[in-house]
């Protein structure tokens, strides 16, 4: 260095070391599509990840997500399906692997009352993007009361002056019962 001291000598460098860390091939089989890739990930659901390979919370996935990487690991992804419900004056977007529809409402944690019934009906089989609409069906029966108003009637009595009337019941207004029959479904009035 110019007009400056010499630098002073220094111990000896530390080591430098080097990890190498190989790539494995592992092969996933998710639905009917296979996939065989290198990954240095860990575990599974790192390799997955790294690929970008999306996993929904109803699918299942064999071996576990934390299953740590090996060279020829076979996974196996089945797929749930995506089913829009319509229940109880709400949408919902969800993800099954169940049956029929029968299953998805249990899963769900719906319950069919008496007369509740499924758009599809409870056995369809489901499949991806299907929609289902729980419909609740309440009946009673209403009382419609209306006011009938009373009539005057004349009658001639032949004891009495001319020009001059007597009243012999004063009469009350009647009551007209209707007994309706009322059918809702979902909260709409489809039959009186």
């Amino acid at each position: 260095s110019r007009g400056g001291r010499a630098p002073a000598a220094s111990a000896a460098p530390e080591p430098l070391r080097i990890d190498v860390q190989r790539a494995v091939p592992i092969g996933v089989q998710d639905g009917q599509v296979p996939y065989t890739f290198l990954t240095t990930a860990r575990t599974l659901g790192e390799a997955l990840l790294e690929k970008g390979i999306v996993l929904y919370a109803a699918d299942v996935i064999e071996p576990a997500l934390d299953t740590p990487i090996t060279p020829g690991l076979a996974a196996k992804i089945e797929r749930s399906r995506p089913i829009t419900l319509y229940a109880d004056g709400e949408v919902r977007q969800t993800r099954t692997r169940t049956g029929t529809v029968a299953d998805l409402l249990k899963d769900e944690g719906f319950t069919l009352g008496p007369l509740d019934y499924c758009r599809p009906s409870l056995e369809t089989p489901l499949s991806s993007d299907m929609r289902v609409t729980l419909v609740r069906v309440k009946e009673s029966e209403v009382i419609e009361e209306e006011s009938i108003p009373f009539e005057l009637q004349y009658r001639g009595n032949p004891d009495l002056e001319i020009d001059h009337q007597q009243l012999d019941h004063p009469g009350e207004p009647g009551v007209l019962k209707r007994s309706l029959y009322v059918r809702t479904e979902n909260d709409i009035e489809v039959t009186r």
